[in-house]
């Protein structure tokens, strides 16, 4: 699994993610944001670099995402109204509360337990953009 975090430089996925580096195409990309790291995440799903939703010169499948976004409750949840856009991109939004109120009805805790709990399907075929909080 490729793993890219966003640090002073930004992501530099393309080089991973679009070329045949690993012997495998990236056709899973993981998304952990919580708090403001959502901001780079959503540039780089809404800026189309990642090729969601399309197939690659070395893949038969498509590169989809999976949005981890975590949030102490939900009145905490950020851009919550692009959430359809991104879903339509490709990407699957899962909202994780750490102190969800007692209607929620979605995933608690923390964004790497709801990570662990579903897992990897095809950690070779797999990359992870995160920012947030160390």
């Amino acid at each position: 699994m490729i793993i890219i975090s966003c640090l002073l430089q930004g992501f530099l996925f393309q080089e991973y993610f679009d070329k045949y580096k690993f012997d495998y195409p990236t056709t899973q990309v993981l998304f952990m944001a919580c708090g403001s790291g959502i901001a780079p995440i959503a540039a780089a799903i809404e800026s189309n670099m990642l090729s969601l939703k399309q197939t690659s010169y070395n893949s038969l499948y498509q590169r989809l995402g999976v949005l981890y976004i975590g949030a102490r409750d939900s009145s905490y949840l950020p851009l919550r109204d692009r959430y359809e856009d991104w879903e339509s991109r490709g990407v699957t939004v899962v909202p994780v509360l750490s102190r969800p109120e007692s209607d929620w009805k979605g995933r608690t805790g923390y964004i790497q337990e709801a990570l662990r709990a579903d897992g990897v399907k095809t950690p070779r075929n797999s990359g992870a953009l995160l920012c947030g909080q160390r």
